[in-house]
């Protein structure tokens, strides 16, 4: 057994399950858990040794003789990204560390997808009482809002949200091991030997790595093809091509709100519950300047 604790810091969504259950699945010098893949596509049929989703958490680091620890950022204490890892760093003694970044765009709306859909009440759990009260102080949960209200505010959200967390892997020490969920997703094979090598730890049963690797794969397909709908209607919408869709997520509408504005566009989203649902009609909700689109 490695003698040195293992940290698997990731952002909620971006696999941190996996990658335990992986290193305890595939490596001889832990006990397998068994579990499956959820039909959301989420690992979360087993507990974690030690899942850090508070702030005062970390300290678990120190005083635990724990062996593989998960820790979040942003955690449930609503810190930055920044206060986050500098708070890793803080309690960090010397361990492996396994760091989750999302280096770009891209990445944090697809880590977006795989939140939604995996977490339950994740939009609710990151989000501050405080600022849902700003629309109407009668709301107690993001739950309380109109589909318009609650799209506008997540879109509002991602102006801070995405930079932050794309800043994250700026953040790094050189001794940690730094990876991008689309790792997992383009080699999941060998990343995951990558990460026990990484550990020195020894690869076990690596035909049954390959296996499990088509299943996880098949599992997380659903939400991949969520996010490529969701850049196709940007796309084609920028393009003026006629194109249709069935209704989206709130994920999804949230982020082509954010998008369009980052282009200058602006939808006219008051008491818009409900989305359009083809580039046509979307672009009649834009200000009149949008609505010219070529």
């Amino acid at each position: 057994m490695a003698s040195e604790k293992i940290i698997i810091f990731f952002p909620a969504g971006g696999f941190g399950s996996t990658i335990e259950y992986c290193i305890r699945k595939f490596s001889k010098e832990f006990e397998t858990i068994e579990t499956q893949v959820l039909d959301d596509g989420s690992m979360h049929g087993f507990s974690k040794e030690a899942h850090l989703i508070w702030h005062n958490s970390f300290e678990t680091l120190k005083t635990s003789t724990g062996k593989i620890f998960t820790p979040v950022y942003p955690n449930l204490n609503h810190t930055t990204v920044t206060d986050t890892i500098l708070q890793l760093k803080l309690f960090d003694d010397n361990s492996k560390v396994i760091f989750v970044t999302l280096d770009n765009q891209q990445a944090v709306e697809k880590n977006e997808f795989f939140g939604f859909y995996k977490i339950p009440n994740k939009i609710m759990l990151q989000s501050k009482i405080e600022n849902i009260r700003q629309w109407n102080s009668e709301y107690k949960t993001v739950f309380n809002m109109q589909r318009w209200e609650l799209r506008e505010y997540l879109s509002l959200t991602y102006e801070d949200f995405i930079p932050m967390m794309t800043g994250a892997h700026g953040l790094t020490e050189p001794s940690w091991l730094n990876i991008n969920p689309q790792n997992l997703l383009d080699n999941f094979t060998e990343t995951i030997k990558k990460i026990i090598l990484y550990l020195n730890l020894t690869l076990d049963d690596e035909q049954g790595l390959q296996v499990f690797s088509k299943l996880w794969l098949s599992k997380q397909q659903y939400i991949i093809n969520k996010h490529k709908i969701m850049q196709n209607i940007f796309e084609k919408t920028l393009q003026n091509e006629n194109f249709t869709w069935e209704s989206l997520d709130i994920v999804s509408e949230a982020l082509l709100q954010y998008k369009f504005k980052q282009r200058g566009i602006m939808l006219q989203c008051f008491a818009l519950n409900d989305f359009p649902t083809s580039t046509k009609s979307l672009i009649q909700c834009f200000d009149c300047a949008a609505k010219t689109i070529t």
